[in-house]
C-alpha cells in the first residue's frame, strides 16, 4: 500500500431534493456536510473518510457532527479475497451543549445468501 494519501474534498450539494434532513416538531431542517477522502495512490482504495457538518444548527441544538471512518482489509468467511470494509468509526457531536463521542469497532464480518422466487399468480 502506498502511504502517500490523495485527498478528495466532497461537498453535499444544495439541491433541495438531494440533502440529508432532520425533522423536529414537523419542521424539516437540511443538513449540509463536507467530506474528505484519503485514497491509496497505489490502488485507489478509500483508506479513511471524514465527514463534518458544514454549519451549526442552533434550532436543533447541534453545533458539531463529525464522523471518521477507517477502512482496512477484512477477511469474510466464504469470500476468497479480503474485502475493504470499515473497521473503526468515531462519531463526535456537540448536541445540546454536551460533547458526545461514539466509538464503533467492526470485526468478524459474515456474508449471508438468500434465494428468492417471484410468484406472479399465487
Amino acid at each position: 500500500m502506498d502511504t502517500t494519501p490523495w485527498f478528495w474534498l466532497l461537498s453535499k450539494g444544495r439541491n433541495p431534493f438531494d440533502y440529508p434532513r432532520s425533522t423536529l416538531r414537523r419542521r424539516v431542517h437540511p443538513l449540509f456536510f463536507q467530506s474528505l477522502a484519503w485514497v491509496d495512490a497505489s490502488d485507489f482504495r478509500i483508506v479513511r473518510l471524514r465527514t463534518d457538518l458544514l454549519s451549526p444548527l442552533p434550532e436543533l441544538s447541534l453545533r458539531r457532527l463529525t464522523a471518521e471512518i477507517q477502512f482496512s482489509h477484512m477477511p469474510v468467511a466464504g469470500v476468497v479475497s479480503p474485502l475493504w470494509l470499515p473497521h473503526d468509526v468515531v462519531v463526535v457531536s456537540n448536541f445540546g451543549g454536551q460533547l458526545l463521542r461514539d466509538n464503533h469497532k467492526y470485526s468478524n464480518y459474515r456474508i449471508f445468501r438468500v434465494k428468492t422466487k417471484i410468484l406472479l399468480n399465487p
